[in-house]
């Protein structure tokens, strides 16, 4: 996925060009990180790590026997009392995992697939979302707005997972201060 020329993350557009259908929406977006693949790896397989880098989660633990792979669970504490509950589905260690979120309000559910691709020296970071509204009214009403929310929160936690891993530290700034981050290495 080529970046534009502005270097803005390689969300796909609007939600009607990225598979819009009706109450599901898709996101696809890409970073590219100034570290090798296995860094940026053990990073993001951190998975009690997550408010590091995503400013609406305040706490996140992993509940059950395991912390990492198939299987694993995590809870996120969000902004505003919400909890999430997640589940990993698949887990291709060093490579990628899926997992499905349930517990956002208006959200059915969230099943999320992380990637990360060597680029020599650095990394490829994909993400690729697809929601499922809750039906109803409202939920058609609030659908395009709901996309249009996910993909500038996942901007934002892009470039602060970008930030993480190339200073080993999380950006002392709000993620919206964050410069824009490169779509493709």
């Amino acid at each position: 996925m080529a970046a534009p020329s502005w270097g803005v993350p390689a969300w796909a557009g609007s939600a009607s060009q990225q598979g819009y259908h009706g109450l599901m929406f898709t996101l696809t977006a890409s970073v590219c990180i100034d570290a090798p693949a296995g860094q940026v790896w053990a990073e993001l397989a951190r998975l009690e790590d997550i408010q590091l880098w995503s400013e609406a989660v305040v706490t996140a633990r992993c509940d059950g026997p395991k912390a990492r792979g198939v299987g694993a669970e995590r809870t996120c504490a969000l902004t505003g009392g919400l909890t999430i509950r997640e589940r990993w589905l698949a887990w291709d260690e060093g490579h990628s995992f899926i997992y499905e979120g349930r517990g956002i309000p208006l959200i059915e559910r969230a099943r999320n697939e992380w990637t990360v691709e060597p680029q020599g020296d650095r990394s490829l970071l994909t993400t690729r979302a697809a929601v499922t509204v809750k039906g109803g009214v409202l939920g058609r009403v609030l659908d395009p707005l709901l996309a249009w929310q996910s993909k500038r929160m996942g901007q934002r936690a892009l470039a602060s997972f970008k930030y993480l891993v190339e200073h080993g530290e999380p950006p002392a700034v709000k993620h919206s201060r964050l410069p824009r981050v490169p779509a493709a290495c």
